[in-house]
């Protein structure tokens, strides 16, 4: 988990990766994960499946983006640049975002096509 001024190291070790002694990295890091990130409040959430297998909150109000092409196919390669784009919308909003109607607000007023279905953002590609 990072912050948004946060550097990030490159990397290629992936959730998904199996190393010796270790049943999977998402198990691995869910204890750390639990103690050091907030279950409380908004969490917006961008991350992969697998990420977020390694940790899920459960007091915290959560949103997750996904993808979807106009025909209404899942978005799954270029998901990262709709995720990206909502990112960028939330930090540059005027104010912070309290509820998942907030987070759908802020992302179709910075120009997506966006809309809350459940606890989840649905952002539909361009084309």
């Amino acid at each position: 988990m990072v912050g948004p001024e946060d550097r990030i190291p490159a990397y290629r070790l992936s959730i998904s990766a199996r190393l010796p002694r270790i049943a999977g990295l998402a198990a691995y890091w869910r204890p750390a994960l639990a103690k050091a990130l907030p279950d409380q409040g908004l969490v917006v959430d961008l991350r992969s499946g697998g990420y977020a297998a390694a940790w899920a909150p459960r007091r915290a109000t959560v949103v997750s983006v996904r993808g979807f092409t106009p025909e209404g196919k899942v978005v799954s390669h270029f998901v990262k640049a709709i995720r990206g784009d909502v990112a960028r919308a939330l930090l540059l909003a005027p104010a912070v975002p309290s509820s998942p109607e907030d987070v759908a607000e802020i992302a179709a007023a910075a120009g997506l096509d966006a809309s809350l279905n459940g606890a989840n953002l649905d952002v539909t590609t361009a084309g």
